[in-house]
């Protein structure tokens, strides 16, 4: 799941971002998020007050900040966090987390796991010892044919962010160029989990929305602004007509601006994912005309309410989740 640009960016590096990141068994850093010795009814079966969170990535300054988030919604029920540090390892994060669970060591996990194929085993002893999880995906990921005890999955809809970019994206273009332009799509680089679903999604939704729209090429978005700025000026050279752009990360639109800048062109239709601060920046100086985002903070809060629903009743089945989606359009 492409848990936005800087989640996403941290992922890349250890291996894809469908799944985000995580762990090394007590080779995290505990914080106290209250009371160690309070004591409440309904614990899971481990009898421990702590809750494992699996980042993959945790020196990544972005999910540093979720773990804060972490933290501070158990510290409302009185939990101790663990944060594992995994360096993007999948086996690494296997490991951490089995030990966790076996030793009794967690009372829950919340995992952003690296490799989502190789964890059914992990699922299995979890719900043996009456450990609950929360992990990202579905449940087919895992393995699975459906919904399991003990286990909530929360997934991020790489579609639904390609038909927001394409129908936002058409809906510019209808609305300040007559409904045809020429387009530079950007695109995740292969690899990336859900990049053919957003793809196929944006070019569907564009063309739903902008029939007179014309996607004229096709540049791989790395998350460095001067490369995507001098990529997109290629392209430029080649398509001087193009008036749109999509973005797949932040540093494709700050590009984008950069590149048309340069140029001496105007740019009257950028849409990006993302939500760096520099990007909502522009996004309400109005030359970015609308920005899809993940919601991060709200997924922090219905997956910790999730966890903590089933640590109450580990036997229960789990939720799906859905990270939600957020569009600020320019000026807001």
């Amino acid at each position: 799941m492409q848990y936005a640009r800087p989640l996403r960016r941290a992922v890349t590096a250890a291996v894809s971002v469908g799944a985000l990141t995580a762990l090394a068994a007590c080779g995290g850093t505990t914080d106290p998020a209250g009371s160690t010795d309070a004591k409440k009814s309904g614990d899971s079966d481990s009898g421990s007050k702590t809750i494992i969170f699996s980042p993959g990535y945790a020196s990544s300054p972005a999910l540093q900040e979720l773990a804060k988030g972490v933290k501070a919604e158990a510290q409302k029920k009185g939990y101790t966090v663990i944060v594992q540090e995994a360096n993007g390892s999948a086996q690494t994060q296997l490991s951490q987390l089995q030990t966790a669970v076996q030793t009794g060591q967690a009372a829950g996990v919340y995992a952003l796991m690296l490799d989502p194929k190789t964890a059914g085993p992990l699922v299995e002893s979890a719900q043996k010892k009456g450990v609950p999880m929360v992990v990202t995906g579905t449940p087919s990921d895992y393995g699975l044919s459906g919904m399991t005890p003990g286990i909530t999955f929360d997934r991020t809809d790489t579609a639904a962010i390609g038909k927001a970019l394409g129908t936002q994206l058409g809906n510019c273009i209808n609305e300040k160029l007559g409904g045809k332009t020429e387009v530079i799509h950007t695109v995740n680089v292969p690899g990336i989990s859900g990049a053919a679903e957003t793809e196929a999604a944006t070019k569907a939704a564009l063309t739903a929305t902008a029939p007179g729209a014309k996607i004229v090429a096709k540049i791989q978005a790395a998350p460095d602004t001067v490369k995507a700025q001098t990529d997109i000026g290629n392209s430029l050279q080649g398509h001087p007509d193009a008036e749109a752009v999509i973005g797949a990360v932040d540093e494709a639109a700050q590009g984008a601006i950069g590149a048309f800048a340069s140029a001496g062109k105007k740019l009257p239709c950028l849409v990006t994912a993302g939500g760096s601060p520099e990007t909502l920046a522009k996004v309400k100086a109005g030359k970015i005309y609308a920005l899809v985002a993940l919601d991060y903070q709200g997924d922090l809060k219905q997956a910790m309410d999730a966890l903590f629903k089933l640590v109450k009743d580990p036997a229960a089945n789990g939720e799906q989740l859905t990270v939600p989606q957020k569009i600020t359009k320019a000026g807001q």
